[in-house]
């Protein structure tokens, strides 16, 4: 409440001190120390500072816009913890380097005040806000600060965008460099938010950095757009709730991020290239995917590139999940539940599901009221992808050589040499004459006699399709009868010729 009504104060007072506000020059011969260039200032006057070395510390007590000229107007203190110190709303601070001292700008219980465009090199802080509300800190560079970047404690509603947070010595900032010296620690900070709320932090960028951004009992921020490069977490959350964390991405990053006692936060649409995506520890949070919810208690979460054989089509990443069992309570779970609506669409039957890496099915999806419903428990380390079977390519049907036979006979039908790359779900005889069947081998009469055409249709797993015929000659039963008995006569006088024949061949050879 009191950070609302700082903001309200600077907020009526801020239009009655620009009335009449001029633009100030600083000269050292003029003034002589940059205080007193401010002390001499109206409030809503613009104070710049020239391209140079400007020695403070310097108390900004009234609303006052300093503007220097980028990486080449530099100040420093001898003297003080701090090289400006903000107690008055309203300030803006932009193109100005503040560099080798404790800490660059420090502000206390002020709102209000906007920090851009400036650089903050080798501090032990580079911007140290305590308290207010309606800050921002924008487009600024962080350069080999010792230990912290930027630090936020109890500010409410601020904003923390475009930011650059460096631990190494840059080429881009050549007079800056020349006065940098050593090396990057492992566990700096970039960007450090200790009980605020209502803040958004969005497309910063962090390279080579401990822990990019630590928050710290804090709640309902929004983290989002950030980039986090060759760090080792990118987000660090401790007793932190209620606050979303979108669209983030690492490079190379160790964790992207890391949370500790802290619960109940959003996280969605966030990537870590080279290196874990989160690790809970005593706390429950959901992560949102494209066609997955995830959540869990003491897990670690990775994600890649989902390795499934050709049949199968991959909805989402392949989920690499190691459980950290509390070592009191030895409790640890993740859960996984899909809720969309068109998932199963061009599946094969019963094929949409949870599979691990080998292809086997860990949970099936069920179809409730036009929804796609999976929920599943991990018990041990698992690597899950969410995908479904799919298949285009039809089987072939083979229903056997032709057949002959006689009415109302028995005749066998045989399709078991069809085949598919899925496998055949089902077979359909359809016989000719109006009669039909299911099964791999049926048998089949015909009550009529004549020349049909059977007819195999086969369907896999998939619903593809083939069909294949086969002819089938039915003759009556005496038709039957009298050729069977008109091709003995003709076997018998057969057998009676070659006989004589053979008689009569005997004979001749035995009188020569």
């Amino acid at each position: 409440m009191r950070s609302y009504i700082l903001l309200l104060l600077a907020a009526m007072i801020l239009p009655l001190a620009t009335v009449g506000a001029s633009t100030v020059t600083y000269s050292e011969q003029v003034f002589g120390t940059l205080q007193a260039a401010v002390d001499a200032a109206n409030p809503g006057d613009t104070l710049l500072l020239p391209e140079g070395i400007i020695e403070g510390p310097v108390t900004v007590d009234k609303p006052l816009t300093i503007i220097g000229a980028g990486e080449k107007s530099m100040l420093f203190t001898y003297d003080g913890p701090s090289v400006m110190i903000i107690n008055s709303g309203g300030v803006t601070v932009s193109k100005v380097t503040f560099l080798l001292c404790n800490t660059g700008i420090l502000v206390e219980e002020a709102g209000a005040v906007s920090i851009e465009d400036c650089f903050f090199v080798e501090n032990a802080v580079g911007v140290d806000i305590r308290g207010g509300a309606g800050h921002t800190l924008k487009g600024n560079s962080f350069i080999n600060n010792v230990a912290c970047g930027a630090i936020l404690q109890n500010v409410e509603e601020a904003t923390v965008e475009g930011n650059y947070f460096n631990f190494s010595q840059p080429a881009e900032f050549p007079d800056i460099q020349s006065l940098l010296g050593g090396e990057a620690g492992p566990n700096r900070i970039g960007l450090k938010l200790l009980g605020v709320s209502n803040l958004t932090v969005t497309g910063n960028t962090f390279h080579d950095i401990g822990r990019c951004v630590y928050m710290g009992n804090s709640l309902d921020c929004i983290i989002s757009d950030n980039s986090f490069r060759s760090s080792t977490v990118g987000l660090s959350l401790k007793d932190s709730t209620y606050n979303v964390v979108e669209d983030n991405v690492g490079y190379e990053t160790g964790e992207l991020m890391f949370l500790w006692l802290s619960s109940f936060n959003n996280m969605s649409g966030n990537l870590n290239q080279g290196g874990v995506l989160s690790r809970d520890v005593e706390s429950i949070n959901l992560y949102e995917f494209d066609d997955l919810n995830l959540s869990g208690l003491n897990f670690i979460l990775e994600t890649g590139e989902p390795q499934l054989g050709p049949i199968f089509q991959p909805l989402s990443e392949a989920y690499n999940i190691t459980l950290l069992p509390d070592p009191v309570t030895e409790s640890a779970w993740a859960r996984i539940s899909v809720n969309t609506t068109d998932l199963h669409e061009d599946a094969i039957p019963g094929s949409l599901g949870l599979y691990d890496a080998s292809g086997r099915l860990i949970s099936q999806a069920t179809i409730s009221d036009q929804n796609t419903v999976i929920e599943y428990s991990v018990k041990d380390r698992a690597t899950l992808v969410l995908a479904k079977k799919v298949d285009s390519e039809a089987p072939t049907a083979i229903a056997g050589t032709d057949i002959a036979g006689k009415v109302d006979e028995a005749l066998g039908f045989d399709a078991s040499a069809s085949t598919d790359n899925l496998g055949i779900a089902e077979y359909r005889w359809s016989f000719g004459d109006g009669v039909e069947s299911t099964g791999v081998k049926v048998a089949h009469a015909y009550s009529a006699p004549g020349v049909y055409t059977a007819r195999l249709k086969v369907v896999d797993v998939a619903g593809n399709q083939s069909e294949d015929t086969v002819s089938v000659t039915v003759q009556a039963e005496e038709e039957a009868e009298e050729n069977i008995g008109f091709n003995l006569w003709y076997v018998v006088a057969a057998v009676i010729i070659l006989s004589i024949g053979g008689y009569i061949f005997y004979t001749q050879m035995s009188r020569k």
